[in-house]
């Protein structure tokens, strides 16, 4: 607060709560694709992931209306800042060293995006609790 001279602990910005979601590639040809991915998300921040649903059809991708598209988890608490630590001590290092491509966007409202490709920036034994 004094570094940015803010008045009130209301001023100061804080993390309320982290959401992670997945569009799947190929899902509306195979079912499976959609359970590897909530079985990837589910592992990566220990809490139950649930699959996304598309919301119209689509002719030209052969969508249709509520078939499952991708996956979903929204962090917060303790298991927010377990994430936020896992990712900025081994996930970030990690791509910043493999030249992975990333892209981050931050919003007027305070929201921060970050697109990662690749899920194996994440050591594998992380286990859900």
């Amino acid at each position: 607060m004094k570094k940015f001279g803010y008045t009130t602990v209301m001023q100061a910005p804080k993390l309320e709560k982290i959401c992670l979601n997945r569009g799947v590639n190929g899902a509306v040809t195979d079912k499976k694709l959609v359970d590897v991915a909530l079985d990837e998300l589910t592992m990566i921040t220990g809490q139950k992931a649930v699959s996304t649903l598309s919301k119209k059809d689509i002719s030209n991708f052969k969508l249709r209306k509520a078939m499952p598209i991708g996956a979903r988890v929204t962090l917060r608490g303790v298991k927010m800042y377990e994430f936020l630590d896992r990712l900025v001590s081994t996930g970030l290092p990690r791509v910043l060293t493999s030249k992975a491509s990333m892209r981050n966007h931050s919003t007027a409202a305070g929201n921060y995006t970050l697109g990662i490709t690749e899920q194996i920036i994440f050591p594998k034994s992380i286990s859900t609790r």
